[in-house]
């Protein structure tokens, strides 16, 4: 199967389910009222196409840090989800929301994951260059990586060897683990990248997703989890959880924990030692089969 056919399948929301995510996004847009959930967007071009960014400064201090936050291979442009996270912002998070070029384009489908990489690596690279949006808005550290299906996987894959310094934590939303009704092609080797790393990460899975529920999680990854791993079950499938407050509480502890409020957040061009912030090296484990470190960060 080529790697278009994989980013179709991969798609999350299907003809069927398009209802149902169109009430939840509703729903996201009504408990994320304290956070703004339309701002302009900013262009930056990649090799793959103008992509661009929708920044959403912290509301209130002290400042945090920033999260990027890549979207899902279809569906709604804003899934419910990930609409959830704009209300990091009242926590002193500024937030990113990062349109791929195929979106930005307005095609109906995603493109392979490799090109999906290299857009999002070049789009991180621009806004590290200068710590800042195109339009000057600071964007400071520490960075997290996050997304939600095809978004989550580009942040797995691209957490390591990337254009920048590390991020300092991994969020995922509805992590495909595997296409519908192929758990036998697993995509436990992309999530096993930040873990390697000892890169803090997180899941939040609905629990009767069809692309991988959270106990195929625990068992591809080995149970008990890697120390680097979060998971949390929230009801639902593969569509935006109807419980977002429960998502946010989930998202907002694993930050709390991983990049505690005391670290004082700096801005300005990426630093020159890139895996500063890496845990330093910690006892082999093996996650899925595959060896890896533990540890998070220690700073």
């Amino acid at each position: 199967m080529t790697e278009a056919s994989e980013a179709r399948e991969g798609t999350e929301a299907s003809e069927a389910r398009k209802g149902t995510e169109a009430s939840a996004q509703a729903e996201g847009r009504a408990q994320a009222s304290s956070a703004p959930t339309e701002v302009a967007a900013q262009s930056i071009p990649t090799s793959q196409g103008p992509a661009a960014v929708r920044v959403f400064p912290a509301l209130a201090g002290p400042a945090r840090g920033t999260v990027l936050v890549g979207h899902g291979a279809g569906g709604q442009r804003d899934a419910a989800d990930v609409l959830a996270l704009l209300e990091l912002t009242v926590a002193g998070w500024t937030v990113v929301l990062v349109d791929q070029p195929w979106r930005v384009a307005g095609r109906k489908v995603a493109t392979a994951p490799p090109t999906l990489d290299r857009a999002w690596s070049e789009v991180v690279a621009v806004l590290a260059e200068g710590g800042q949006a195109p339009d000057g808005t600071p964007l400071p550290r520490p960075w997290v990586y996050a997304g939600r299906s095809a978004g989550a996987r580009v942040a797995c894959r691209t957490s390591v060897d990337g254009p920048a310094q590390p991020p300092r934590a991994v969020v995922t939303l509805a992590f495909p683990l595997h296409p519908p009704g192929k758990p036998e092609r697993s995509r436990v080797e992309e999530l096993a990248t930040p873990l390697r790393a000892g890169i803090p990460t997180l899941i939040v899975q609905g629990r009767a997703d069809p692309m991988g529920t959270p106990s195929q999680i625990r068992q591809a990854v080995g149970d008990p989890l890697p120390e680097a791993l979060t998971l949390h079950e929230v009801p639902g499938n593969h569509s935006p959880t109807r419980h977002l407050t429960a998502l946010r509480e989930h998202v907002c502890t694993f930050l709390d924990a991983n990049v505690p409020p005391s670290e004082s957040p700096q801005g300005g061009p990426k630093e020159d030692n890139p895996g500063e912030h890496l845990a330093p090296q910690a006892p082999v484990v093996s996650v899925g089969g595959t060896p890896h470190r533990t540890g998070a960060p220690t700073s």
